[in-house]
C-alpha cells in the first residue's frame, strides 16, 4: 500500500491517509510476480487468475494421477493402444492380462483419466475398478482420495476468502454529519461516528 503521489491535491493534502471527503488516500498495488501458494497472495489474485489456479490445480492433479495408473498398466504389458478397438481388447483379456490387471477397465491414457477423475471426485467407479493384483495402485488411489480432499478443502478455502473480501466498499469512510464535543478525565474530546 502506498500514498497517492499522483493526485491533483497539494503536499499538504497528499500526506493525509483519508481525504476530507471520506475516500482513503491509499492504493493498491499487486505485485508482478507472488507466490499464488501463500493464501495473502493467492487472495489478492483478480478473479481470472484464481479460477485459473483452480482449475489447473484439479487438472493437474488427475493428469498426474492417470499418469500414474497408465504407466502401471503399461508396465504390466495390459494396455490395449496397440490392438485397434478398445472394445474388442477389453472384451478379449487373456487370462494373463486379467492376473496382471491392476485397474478393471484401464485400457489407455484416456481410460486412465476416466479413473483418476473418478476416483477423485466419488466414490462410485462403474465399471472401472481397484483390482487386488496391485499394492501399489491399492495406495495411490488411497493416496488420491486423501490429496483430492486435501486440496478441494483448500481450493474451496481460496474461494470463500476470494468472496468475502470487501469489494467497492473497502476505499470510503462515511463520516456522520453531527460531531459531538465532550469532556473525559478534563479533557475535550471530538466524537464523530465513522
Amino acid at each position: 500500500i502506498e500514498m497517492d503521489v499522483f493526485s491533483r491535491y497539494s503536499e499538504q493534502e497528499q500526506s493525509r491517509l483519508v481525504k476530507k471527503d471520506g475516500t482513503l488516500n491509499l492504493r493498491h498495488q499487486q505485485l508482478a510476480w507472488g507466490n499464488p501458494l501463500y493464501t495473502e497472495n493467492a487472495i489478492v489474485l483478480k478473479w481470472a487468475s484464481v479460477l485459473q489456479l483452480v482449475i489447473m490445480t484439479f487438472f493437474g492433479s488427475w493428469l498426474s494421477f492417470a499418469f500414474a495408473y497408465w504407466m502401471m498398466e503399461y508396465i504390466n504389458g495390459n494396455l490395449c493402444e496397440d490392438l485397434g478397438d478398445l472394445n474388442t481388447c477389453a472384451n478379449n483379456d487373456t487370462e494373463k492380462m486379467q492376473n496382471t490387471r491392476c485397474v478393471d477397465g484401464v485400457y489407455d491414457f484416456n481410460s486412465a483419466l476416466l479413473f483418476s477423475v473418478e476416483k477423485m471426485v466419488t466414490i462410485g467407479y462403474g465399471h472401472r475398478a481397484l483390482t487386488d493384483n496391485c499394492p501399489f495402485i491399492i495406495f495411490l488411489a488411497t493416496f488420491q482420495s486423501l490429496f483430492g480432499v486435501l486440496i478441494t478443502g483448500i481450493m474451496t478455502g481460496l474461494l470463500m476468502s476470494k468472496f468475502q473480501m470487501p469489494g467497492l466498499r473497502k476505499n470510503f469512510i462515511w463520516f456522520s454529519r453531527e460531531a459531538v464535543v465532550l469532556i473525559r478525565n478534563k479533557k475535550l474530546y471530538l466524537v464523530v461516528k465513522v
